[in-house]
């Protein structure tokens, strides 16, 4: 029986490209802005907190990819004009 091999890459590729729905994590965060995960967590921590006073529910960990594309100066943009 031949099993297909799919490099590393292409399955991290593809498991992000599901993530990318609705929630961003620490990682991804860290990696986007060239940051450690540490700042990320606390970038995430402080997002949620504003997303809770607002009545949102949040994720532990996790924010919204909306919000975080939202609270990155241009990166919304970017994002949706596909540049």
């Amino acid at each position: 029986m031949f099993i297909p091999v799919i490099p590393i890459n292409r399955q991290k590729h593809e498991r992000r490209t599901m993530s990318k729905t609705v929630f961003v994590k620490a990682e991804e965060l860290a990696e986007d802005l060239a940051i450690s995960k540490a700042m990320a967590y606390k970038l995430i921590h402080q997002w949620n907190e504003d997303l809770r006073k607002k009545g949102y529910t949040t994720v532990r960990g996790r924010v919204s990819r909306k919000y975080y594309e939202e609270q990155i100066y241009g990166m919304g943009d970017e994002l949706h004009a596909g540049v």
